[in-house]
């Protein structure tokens, strides 16, 4: 039932804020942000919903037809990657508008549930390592520290400096006033390319994966290059080195992922052997068990390494029930569908933790994401639409999962 023109003018409009020649600009705590922030709750109030940004930055669109009922809420994130693409996360908020609008429009004769709208602030966490801020905050799993220490990679910039620019204070995280929702749906692109791959256009998500990361240094004894025979040498450099190729090797055929995105060695001279050398890691997997294994076997493989600093998040699993009426949902479409883990970080895994949540992915062309070249085919991006327009029919029929 819905409205493609409405859908793909709502849908370019919020593409083009921050949209730049070499991709999207959309950093969480800037301008272009907030512009399309803005935007957002312009386009809500136009269309007759009760809309309001609360106290983490968060933007909400509301459709209130039940008297004393919850809220099956539909959202993603507007904000980007630097030189980010089109569609990873505004996509998934274009849809959910439409879709909201859409039920609006055509609503059944009974409901069990109301309908929301939800734009989470800073999925991304590219300024200030505070990535998921808005879901963290409306699930209660922000706390004064928590929100203190959230600073930029100098470590001179912090987010409860910026924020209330945007008019998030700690004061007003602390005492969001968070409508009841019930279940939680959210379409994104699948940034991967699985679904591209197989030429299977909706993948029901069951698993976002766990996460281990952190950092690491090797440590050697400085020396000279030239002077320091290859018998005596202790290159902490080389160490770290080793270290990156295990995991690729650890990693294997596994159902895992391993990535060191960061490498830094100390001096630093072209002529003086390391003596330290230190990187990030970053091991994801569907299974706990998995990903442990992964990095135990890693770190054992070490020579003269230590961790500076490590974090874990465990998988976390969606909720079957809801995974089966986006998989009707699809048949209903004639589509066909498959059940995918999430191997990237969406809101979803935190709304999950708190609500019933449901994860839908559409196919990524050849699997790129979180750059220019990211691109979704129109069918693929309407079809999204209407299943996660029927999901949430089916949720909120008299007869459905929260009647």
């Amino acid at each position: 039932m819905m409205n493609t023109t409405r859908f793909w003018a709502n849908f370019r409009h919020l593409q083009t804020i921050g949209k730049r020649k070499d991709g999207a600009y959309r950093v969480a705590w800037t301008e272009e942000d907030q512009m399309a922030r803005q935007s957002l709750l312009d386009l809500l109030h136009r269309e007759g919903l009760h809309a309001y940004q609360d106290g983490a930055g968060n933007i909400w669109g509301t459709w209130s037809p039940v008297d004393n009922a919850p809220y099956l809420v539909m959202g993603s994130h507007l904000d980007s990657v630097p030189s980010g693409g089109d569609f990873d996360g505004v996509f998934g908020v274009a849809a959910a508008l439409e879709s909201l609008l859409s039920l609006r429009d055509k609503a059944p004769d009974a409901l069990c549930l109301n309908g929301a709208l939800v734009a989470f602030a800073d999925e991304e966490g590219v300024g200030f390592n505070s990535g998921l801020f808005g879901s963290r905050a409306v699930c209660g799993f922000l706390t004064r520290e928590i929100f203190n220490n959230f600073h930029d990679d100098s470590g001179t910039r912090y987010l409860a400096e910026t924020a209330p620019r945007f008019g998030v204070t700690w004061e007003s995280v602390s005492t969001l006033d968070v409508i009841p929702i019930a279940v939680y749906l959210e379409l994104h692109v699948e940034q991967g390319p699985n679904l591209d791959r197989d030429g299977i256009p909706i993948g029901v998500v069951d698993v976002i994966t766990g996460r281990s990361q952190g950092f690491a240094r090797f440590v050697g004894q400085q020396n000279h290059a030239g002077t320091t025979p290859m018998s005596l040498r202790e290159d902490a450099l080389l160490y770290a080195a080793n270290a990156v190729i295990s995991l690729n090797q650890i990693v294997g055929h596994r159902d895992a992922v391993g990535t060191i995105g960061q490498l830094k060695a100390m001096p630093g001279s072209p002529n003086v052997i390391a003596a330290s050398a230190s990187i990030s890691f970053d091991v994801r997997s569907p299974s706990d068990a998995v990903r442990n294994k992964v990095v135990s076997d890693w770190i054992n493989s070490w020579h003269g390494g230590t961790l500076l600093s490590y974090h874990e998040e465990a998988a976390v699993p969606l909720y079957p029930a809801i995974q089966d009426v986006i998989a009707r949902a699809a048949l209903k479409a004639g589509l066909k569908a498959m059940t995918v883990p999430s191997w990237a970080v969406h809101d979803a895994m935190i709304m999950a933790k708190k609500v019933p949540t449901g994860l839908i992915f559409i196919p990524s062309v050849q699997g790129i994401s979180h750059a220019a070249e990211e691109w979704s085919h129109p069918q693929s991006c309407e079809w999204g639409v209407r299943v996660l327009e029927d999901t949430a029919r089916m949720l909120l029929a008299p007869d459905g999962e929260y009647a």
